[in-house]
């Protein structure tokens, strides 16, 4: 009888391990991979799901780069070619970098980032 019900208790925490593990945290669907010393490629789970041309999306991301308080000083640049939105320029500090590609991804989250913005030495 009680290894009928440690079974049974086995068998229902297995099953609510394996209910908590793919119910975890999916609120970044962003993937980055480093591609280069500086370098950042960002992809999201579903690729070539957007609607907006990638035109307007990079000018809609340099226009955003363009009006944010900490980065319009910096006149960061936004290019799109295919299915990715480049951003280029140099910043004061690496927090920047991370704000400019938090900025691209949050304008244009369909497109994959490539993140070229560097710090003044």
């Amino acid at each position: 009888m009680k290894s009928h019900l440690f079974t049974k208790t086995v068998g229902l925490c297995a099953i609510a391990l394996v209910g908590l593990v793919s119910c975890g945290d999916r609120s970044n669907t962003a993937q980055t991979d480093t591609v280069t010393p500086g370098e950042t490629v960002t992809q999201t789970d579903a690729p070539g799901t957007q609607t907006v041309d990638i035109g307007d999306a990079a000018d809609q991301v340099e226009d955003v780069l363009d009006t944010d308080e900490t980065l319009k000083p910096f006149d960061l640049d936004a290019e799109g070619e295919d299915n990715t939105i480049l951003i280029e320029g140099t910043v004061d500090d690496a927090t920047q970098t991370i704000l400019a590609e938090d900025v691209a991804r949050q304008i244009a989250p369909d497109f994959t980032i490539v993140n070229r913005v560097k710090v003044k030495s």
